[in-house]
């Protein structure tokens, strides 16, 4: 992702979901990773999806068109699933079992639209005769339904399983078709993590992570995802019970393409050597505005390469991160890791050199599953 550094080649998983979307009754599967971390040890497990029908990337859409992984028959499409980010959206066509026939993608995110007449121009184009029959019910998901996105929708109040969710589907009109939003959750900050809700301080609020939580597989008592606000989530029979946000990946880019910090150095260089010693000062050094100066001493003194030190802050931030979410909610089992290939690879990184067990989750495929499992709770599949 542009929020951290590229990630070092030898940590980054595969660009999409290990096996291919799934099919009639498919169920997640541990799959090879792909990549060593850098003291040789093997990179975590990355959870797929079987039977898909291609295993080809959908190439992004930048203006025009979007791309289209195959052409399915239309008249086997029981739901069209729409993932609406900042910066992207997704549009997957599922079956009447729940597996995905076809995806498309462009970059018409949420960030680039202002009126709800650009977002229904925006899905309009992005389903294209390819992917839909213009028949099956659509539910959409993250940031559209955000305060400027197409139409706000409410938050759900945790415990939020599938069933809590689809009870707050936000209705939508789109070209007389049975549409709706999905709502985002919010809940006490950091709350089931061992604080006091009373003394949280805020409500937390998270959109597009919690349809991912509910993707995530049984048994998983936590989970991360990534982000510009990364989300570390508690869960318990199938809902999502607690969560904490983090800021991580904006503040990253806030300080390295806009700060003084950040003035001179090479903001697309990688260095492992430079991430693990921001992990490892993250760990001795608790006092961490600190030690987020020290990028700059760094820097000024020349006591580092420049081309290290993008990289040290990363580790800084995201060592920050993980270490507080661990000191909240000491669980022994696995993380799940969820989210795309380079995030999810450089907090994987990250997790085993804290010695955390964790496996990564493509986040296409806990989306799907989630979505899938509020479609049915909801009637709409």
């Amino acid at each position: 992702m542009s929020l951290h550094a590229p990630a070092p080649t030898n940590a980054v998983a595969a660009a999409r979901a290990i096996g291919p979307a799934p099919r009639a009754g498919v169920d997640l599967q541990r799959a090879p990773a792909h990549g060593l971390d850098p003291d040789g040890a093997r990179a975590a497990a990355t959870l797929g999806l079987r039977g898909r029908a291609d295993d080809a990337a959908a190439a992004p859409a930048i203006g025009g068109r979007a791309a289209a992984t195959r052409t399915p028959p239309g008249p086997q499409i029981a739901l069209i699933g729409v993932d609406w980010g900042p910066t992207r959206v997704r549009a997957h066509a599922f079956d009447s079992h729940g597996g995905v026939l076809a995806t498309r993608d462009s970059a018409h995110g949420m960030a680039a639209l202002a009126s709800a007449d650009e977002f229904s121009a925006a899905l309009d184009e992005l389903l294209g005769a390819d992917l839909d029959d213009g028949r099956a019910p659509i539910l959409l998901a993250g940031m559209v339904g955000a305060r400027h996105g197409w139409q706000e929708a409410p938050y759900a109040a945790l415990p939020a399983d599938a069933a809590a969710i689809a009870a707050m589907l936000q209705p939508l009109r789109f070209r007389g078709r049975r549409a709706a939003i999905v709502p985002g959750v919010c809940g006490p900050a950091v709350a089931a993590f061992g604080i006091d809700p009373a003394r949280a301080g805020f409500a937390d609020v998270m959109r597009g992570e919690e349809t991912q939580a509910l993707g995530v597989p049984p048994g998983t008592a936590r989970a991360v995802a990534p982000g510009a606000h990364s989300k570390w989530l508690r869960l318990r029979a199938g809902a999502v019970v607690g969560f904490s946000s983090y800021p991580t990946g904006e503040l990253y880019s806030l300080l390295l393409e806009r700060s003084l910090l950040g003035r001179g150095l090479p903001a697309q260089a990688w260095s492992e050597r430079g991430f693990a010693l921001g992990l490892d000062t993250a760990r001795a050094q608790p006092d961490w505005l600190h030690q987020l100066f020290g990028v700059r001493a760094r820097h000024v003194r020349d006591a580092a390469p420049a081309e290290q030190l993008p990289a040290f802050l990363s580790g800084l931030l995201i060592g920050y991160e993980c270490l507080a979410a661990q000191a909240a909610d000491p669980d022994d089992g696995e993380v799940a890791i969820v989210g795309d290939a380079r995030p999810a690879a450089i907090y994987a990184q990250a997790l085993r050199r804290y010695g955390q067990a964790h496996y990564i989750v493509e986040g296409d495929t806990a989306f799907c599953h989630g979505l899938w499992r509020i479609a049915r709770a909801a009637g709409y599949a």
